[in-house]
């Protein structure tokens, strides 16, 4: 409509990598972030605004670290492990199953085969039972055989460990996982054998020292926090298992709930949320999310006198890296900042109440100004939080009480509204200035498509003379915001699926070859591009005219498609670098093939082979390419694959 001024937010699920970069968002995210810590000091507990917008910022790192492929690396590689620890973060963070981060990140799973450790195996059970177990029952099952199958005399540990019959290749870490796991397989609806769930707490039971606190190994190490957390969180988890009754005792042959109460009360003694007790500080996140967990199974809200999460919480949003991370003792910020976020979130609690939503999910945030009367922000996806960010002049010089300029308006009530229907009243204070109060709501966008957001602020005027001087009393002004236009997307294009395949697919996956090229930019070497790596890539030198890559291997493989694709510009210098548009392909020295290259940076060429082909060699050339934006005329190619496709 002509003379109405509109704003939008374009809340979308896709993944910072595969989305334009908007630094001026983060700006507004900060900024709200400061406002929103600005209660503390009054003494109050931590404002769920602040703890959503510190889930928001976590969820946003986790999603720009994301591989093409859906997979994260911990270290120089990818591991199962990782991906699968960060799909269960980001599921119990809020964001949306049907997102392309989350879809990526499950089907890369599902295409991998069995995993060989227990913390990969347990991780792969929580992350695909969090994200859809009809969907993914069959993998489930395997993985639950395969976790209870390494399990021996009540405790788990690292199954290729040699010496793994004796209890000493155990350990409480590797224990506790495989416990989460199969509990969540439980929850899901899969067979897990109820007779493991006693021996379990058997075993537990023997990490437990004489002060109460838990131990790392069996063999009378000193207690420390995070293995206490550990053992309290799995001892609950088999004590429920097991129908154990707490008035009971009797009942209790493996010693489980005298144990649970001396953990906790050990937890409560050296109790702390800025270094993990006992061990140095080290490894805080891991702590933090034991104690989350622990907290929730037992369940109790306080550890000694100490409100665990109301603290924990506190120290994590002040300690929180402008990037979105923590500080990372494991290595890469990953582990760490999920941590982080399972403990901020509540993971292990059920859902219920809006204290237990937080606000995250892939995060993108608009600020209402302009022509509006009142400015609004919304942030995050599943939940939305809206709030007030504040009001055109004209309203202030309208509604401002003298005196009060600055401490915000006498707010008598806000009317929140959702595609024109009353979605949430929230009543003020008129009897003092609103200072910083936000009257934040949430609300869950449930459909995609186009929303319209809006309030409606009723504000109380400052008391006025007549004429004649006589005092006329306060009246109500109503302002209404602009309509602040949501659109949200959902959906993966099926190319994103397929990357997320390509992994398992892959032919040259442990093939031993001599690789080759024409030249070298820095220090991205030949050997990166098929280095089963999405994140690592070739480039050739700008003044190389014809940039080639030669791939000879020691052994012949059988495919009918070979697979190239772009350098990944999240892995190096935004844009620092040329885009190919062509490729020619060379098999065997013998036949050449033209593969044209998708002007996007994630998705990859797909050469069809006229038939099935004994590979040897492959000469793949760059003909074409356009310069990056800041002219550079470097080149390369990303992970080159063979694969034999039906």
């Amino acid at each position: 409509m002509p003379g109405v001024t509109y704003n939008s937010v374009h809340l979308s699920y896709h993944p910072r990598h595969l989305t334009e970069s908007r630094p001026r968002q983060w700006t507004l995210l900060r900024a709200g972030l400061l406002v929103c810590l600005g209660g503390w000091a009054s003494g109050q507990g931590v404002p769920q605004l602040a703890v959503n917008k510190a889930v928001d910022r976590g969820v946003e790192y986790l999603l720009a670290k994301q591989q093409l492929d859906g997979t994260w690396n911990h270290g120089k590689k990818p591991r199962i492990g990782c991906t699968a620890l960060i799909l269960y973060t980001l599921l119990s963070s809020g964001v949306d199953p049907l997102s392309p981060a989350v879809e990526l990140a499950a089907t890369h799973l599902e295409h991998e085969p069995l995993p060989d450790k227990t913390y990969d195996c347990a991780l792969m059970i929580m992350a695909l039972s969090a994200h859809d177990p009809k969907r993914h029952r069959d993998q489930l099952e395997d993985l639950v055989e395969r976790l209870v199958g390494w399990e021996e005399r009540g405790g788990w540990g690292y199954p290729a460990a040699p010496g793994n019959q004796d209890l000493g290749w155990q350990d409480l870490s590797n224990t506790q996982y495989a416990v989460m796991g199969l509990w969540a397989a439980a929850r899901a609806g899969i067979r897990v054998p109820k007779g493991i769930w006693g021996p379990v707490a058997h075993g537990l039971k023997r990490y437990s020292g004489s002060d109460g606190g838990f131990a790392y190994t069996q063999a009378g190490q000193t207690s420390t926090g995070s293995m206490t957390a550990a053992g309290v969180a799995a001892l609950a988890i088999c004590r429920d298992q097991l129908g154990l009754d707490p008035e009971q005792r009797r009942k209790d042959k493996y010693g489980a709930l005298d144990a649970i109460d001396e953990g906790s009360s050990w937890l409560g003694a050296h109790f702390s949320v800025t270094r993990n007790p006992q061990r140095s500080g080290g490894h805080l996140g891991y702590y933090l999310y034991g104690l989350e967990r622990a907290g929730a199974l037992i369940p109790t809200t306080q550890f000694g006198n100490h409100l665990w999460y109301e603290e924990g919480a506190r120290q994590l949003v002040a300690d929180q890296n402008p990037t979105g991370n923590w500080r990372s003792t494991l290595g890469g910020g990953l582990p760490e900042t999920c941590f982080g976020l399972l403990f901020l979130r509540k993971a292990t609690a059920p859902r219920t109440g809006l204290a237990a939503k937080g606000g995250a999910g892939g995060t993108e945030v608009s600020l209402l100004r302009g022509a509006s009367p009142v400015h609004l922000t919304v942030s995050g996806l599943k939940p939305a939080s809206m709030w007030i960010n504040g009001y055109s002049p004209d309203v202030l010089r309208a509604c401002e009480w003298p005196g009060e300029e600055g401490q915000g308006m006498r707010v008598e009530r806000v009317i929140w509204s959702i595609d024109g229907i009353e979605h949430k009243r929230i009543g003020g204070d008129v009897s003092q200035p609103s200072a910083h109060e936000r009257f934040a709501c949430q609300y869950e966008f449930d459909q995609p498509g186009v929303h319209k957001v809006e309030a409606e602020v009723h504000l109380l005027r400052a008391p006025t003379r007549d004429g004649s001087g006589r005092l006329v009393p306060s009246a109500i002004k109503v302002v209404r915001s602009t309509e602040l236009i949501v659109e949200v997307e959902s959906g993966c294009p099926d190319w994103m699926i397929q990357n997320a395949r390509d992994r398992s697919a892959n032919l040259l996956a442990g093939v031993q070859m001599l690789v080759k090229a024409s030249s070298i930019s820095g220090s991205y070497g030949a050997h990166r591009a098929v280095d089963h790596d999405q994140g690592t890539f070739w480039l050739a030198e700008a003044g190389d005219e014809n940039p080639t890559l030669t791939i000879e291997l020691d052994s012949d493989v059988t495919a009918n498609m070979v697979v190239v694709g772009h350098p990944h510009s999240g892995s190096t210098r935004k844009n620092a670098h040329g885009l190919a548009l062509e490729v020619l392909v060379t098999v065997n020295e013998t036949s050449t093939y033209r593969l044209r290259m998708h002007s996007e940076e994630g998705r990859k060429g797909r050469l069809r082979l006229p038939g099935t082909r004994r590979i040897k060699r492959l000469d793949i050339s760059i003909p074409w390419r356009v310069p990056g934006p800041n002219g550079s005329r470097t080149v390369g190619l990303a992970e080159v694959e063979l694969q034999q496709m039906r």
